[in-house]
């Protein structure tokens, strides 16, 4: 009798799975046409696979958040290197519409009310959204808000947060003791006149301190192989370049040649299209003639 009981038990159970599968897939199963209970178990499992999948396919790709293409206005100069690194993201991401308003700084444009009440340091770029509130400065936070969704950001978290290491690396490291070195055997012959002559003392510091920030990049694409720094072309190569394409003209050629490693990173961001299209003369005029549509 108890066997009786289990059993009949069993196949209350099998047609209650078979009435699962019915409203699951709109047909019965070979069980219940057959009189088979296992057959039905069988099937039952096989459309309750095909549903999950269906599900988990109409979370992935049916609502997958569409990427929305932003626009924006930037108000920049193409010959600062702050400006560039944001010009050479949004070429590189290819994420956003923009126009490029140009800050002639030798007019001390970027000092002037209407660009202080936009930026309240006086530094170019500014960045602003064209749909919402959003203004922003300081370049690193440009580039990182106009790169979202593209492939200058990874999307293994471990390597965004190698990414990251590197973009504070330049920040902290690089850029304190790269700038006066810049700034003397540059800048100051731009602004001061070519007959101005660099403080020698100065610029042998710099280059001394510079050198353990070189020493950390030559052996990490060494040891890694690269080709870049986080082993595909993302936001912490994008970081640097503009500074890698000065290097030559701050007299930095030895050390980089003494870094094989070093050198054949610098060339291959330099040759990219994007820097490229960066250094053309022509790149405000026509980035001014593109419509935000």
């Amino acid at each position: 009798r108890a066997r009786g009981q289990r059993a009949g038990g069993k196949g209350r159970r099998a047609r209650k799975r078979a009435r699962v599968s019915v409203w699951i897939t709109g047909r019965e199963p070979r069980s219940v046409q057959m009189g088979r209970p296992a057959a039905a178990s069988v099937a039952l499992a096989l459309a309750a696979s095909s549903a999950l999948a269906y599900a988990v396919h109409h979370l992935l790709v049916t609502r997958r958040p569409k990427r929305r293409r932003r626009c924006g206005t930037l108000w920049a100069s193409p010959v600062s290197t702050c400006s560039r690194r944001v010009i050479l993201a949004l070429e590189e991401a290819e994420t956003c519409d923009y126009v490029l308003e140009p800050i002639d700084l030798l007019k001390r444009e970027h000092k002037s009310a209407h660009f202080i009440a936009m930026q309240p340091y006086g530094k170019v770029p500014v960045w602003s959204e064209r749909d919402g509130p959003l203004l922003l400065f300081e370049s690193r936070a440009i580039m990182r808000h106009v790169a979202a969704g593209s492939h200058l950001i990874p999307s293994d978290p471990a390597l965004v947060a190698l990414m990251d290491q590197w973009i504070s690396v330049e920040y902290s490291y690089f850029y304190p003791e790269f700038l006066p070195l810049f700034h003397e055997r540059v800048l100051s012959r731009i602004y001061k006149g070519s007959n101005y002559k660099p403080d020698d003392a100065v610029c042998a510091a710099r280059v001394a301190a510079l050198e353990p920030t070189l020493d950390l990049l030559e052996h990490h694409l060494s040891s890694t192989g690269g080709p870049y720094l986080v082993g595909s072309y993302s936001l912490a190569d994008v970081t640097f370049t503009p500074y890698l394409d000065v290097m030559g003209a701050c007299r930095l050629s030895e050390q980089i040649q003494a870094r094989p490693a070093l050198a054949a990173w610098i060339e291959r961001c330099l040759a990219r299209p994007a820097w490229r299209y960066c250094l053309d003369g022509t790149v405000m005029n026509r980035v001014r003639q593109e419509t935000l549509g």
